[in-house]
């Protein structure tokens, strides 16, 4: 459940920073957007990104404040660029999402989810086929969506 404060209702255009956009109707998507970059994370369109700044099309309720968790037991080698989409990767100063483009190509795209993060090892990245969406701490923190794209594979 959540507190009326933890929500607004509005658009894409509407969520800033790093955010959960949940659907209200069976017409809209479960989306993360991050970094002016929105990530559909369920259904036929799962793992297509595209810009999120001035979208208002895409409605639902926002959920800001979310954090990002990875799975360090399905973790992988991700130095090589041939990465599955809705995979976390982590390189550089950066938590990434492995994405497809939205123009209709098969071309991933790596997404910044996290910046600003302690710098990582020139050419190390570890990628991490599950991860999840958390809101609060401690007691009060609750998992509002699991991603776990090892079970596709």
């Amino acid at each position: 459940m959540l507190a009326a404060s933890e929500f607004v209702v509005g658009s894409l255009a509407d969520a800033t920073d790093l955010c959960l956009v949940i659907p209200r109707t069976q017409y809209e998507s479960l989306v993360l957007v991050s970094v002016g970059t929105a990530i559909v994370l369920e259904g036929g369109h799962e793992f297509v990104c595209f810009p999120s700044a001035g979208n208002a099309s895409w409605k639902g309720v926002i959920i800001p404040e979310i954090k990002i968790e990875v799975d360090e037991t399905a973790m992988f080698d991700a130095e090589n660029w041939n990465l599955p989409p809705g995979a976390m990767v982590r390189r550089g100063a950066e938590l990434v999402m492995v994405a497809r483009d939205d123009r209709g190509f098969s071309r991933a795209i790596q997404c910044p989810i996290v910046t600003g993060l302690p710098r990582c090892r020139d050419n190390f990245a570890a990628g991490f086929a599950r991860w999840q969406v958390v809101i609060g701490r401690g007691q009060e923190r609750r998992i509002l969506k699991v991603i776990d794209i090892s079970k596709a594979a």
